[in-house]
């Protein structure tokens, strides 16, 4: 845990409530990132880090994770645009009122029996998913690091 470099710019890693949380401090300077990771350790200590992160995820809606899924897909993987416009589509009929923090494991299981009684396949079942995970923003920053 704590800073490593990825390409020309600095990461942090360290854990909180038992998860492993990694963040990049969006600089290549070693000295400008070990002040944001102190500064962030320092927010993860006082119990004001992690409550910042989940009072953005809590209000946003659902099309609001679909709409920066699609910004990034347009930007960065134009050819599948169209098979995760379908996905969401097919998504939004089953979580177009919740909000971010409201989708839990339950209701993605609910989403995939009533896929299944859909005769939607496993595969495209899967690809459904793997969008939905995709509009979280930790695992668009997961997927762009892997570029």
């Amino acid at each position: 845990m704590g800073l490593y470099r990825r390409g020309p710019t600095w990461w942090m890693s360290f854990t909180y409530k038992g998860r492993r949380m990694r963040q990049s401090t969006e600089t290549g300077d070693r000295k400008t990132a070990e002040k944001i990771f102190h500064k962030v350790m320092t927010q993860v200590a006082e119990g004001k880090w992690f409550e910042a992160t989940a009072d953005e995820q809590e209000e946003a809606t659902f099309q609001d994770l679909a709409n920066v899924l699609f910004d990034d897909y347009r930007v960065n993987l134009r050819k599948s645009l169209w098979r995760v416009e379908i996905s969401v589509q097919h998504l939004e009929g089953h979580f177009k009122c919740y909000t971010a923090n409201a989708i839990g494991t339950q209701d993605v299981r609910r989403y995939i029996s009533a896929r299944l009684e859909q005769k939607a396949s496993n595969g495209t079942i899967n690809r459904e998913l793997s969008a939905l995970k995709r509009m979280f923003p930790s695992q668009q920053s997961r997927h762009r690091r892997k570029r």
